[in-house]
């Protein structure tokens, strides 16, 4: 389920990246440029039936490739990384209930928690 979590956090922290961007009036390149079906809010509603095999087969293998193109602790955790959600329903009831927490942007910070933050960010760059 932690896969979930993190493919929620990336484009939500991905949105974050572009607005500070933006703001800053200096160009910006999506983790998810060239890969827009990756989105979470691009395959959040699919029905069940669809939703599984799509996270299964596009946008789990895409996260196990995210590395910026160095050998990182999350691309060593992920190599051998297997997409275990087996029920359709479980991974539909699962997404809904990620989708309705910010993970983001919660007012518990925890050294864990801006560590994780780091860590994603450096995977965007």
């Amino acid at each position: 389920m932690s896969y979930l979590i993190f493919m929620k956090r990336l484009e939500d922290m991905d949105i974050v990246e572009e607005r500070r961007a933006v703001a800053r009036k200096i160009p910006y390149t999506s983790v998810f440029a060239g890969h827009e079906e990756c989105r979470w809010s691009n395959w959040k509603n699919l029905p069940a039936e669809e939703m599984l095999p799509h996270v299964r087969e596009v946008v789990f293998p895409f996260i196990k490739k995210l590395s910026n193109g160095e050998k990182s602790r999350f691309s060593e955790q992920m190599k051998d990384a297997v997409f275990i959600i087996a029920k359709p329903s479980l991974l539909q009831e699962a997404v809904s209930i990620f989708d309705r927490i910010n993970i983001t942007t919660g007012k518990q910070k925890t050294p864990q928690i801006e560590k994780e933050n780091a860590s994603l960010f450096r995977l965007m760059r």
